[in-house]
């Protein structure tokens, strides 16, 4: 039972990251942004940090 809650969170996870994804975009369109997923047996982390571009 356990690890059927476990993963439901994971596209809970994914739908923010797309919700993210689509927000930095929309707010900042000059800027690159990389916004990412990742789970493990117990959490489900979305991350987004800005891409520096070498300019």
């Amino acid at each position: 039972m356990e690890k059927i809650k476990q993963q439901r969170f994971f596209p809970l996870g994914q739908a923010l990251k797309q919700m993210w994804e689509s927000r930095l975009k929309s707010l900042y369109p000059d800027r690159r942004f990389e916004v990412c997923c990742n789970r493990d047996d117990y959490t489900v982390v979305v991350m987004f940090y800005q891409l520096r571009t070498n300019s």
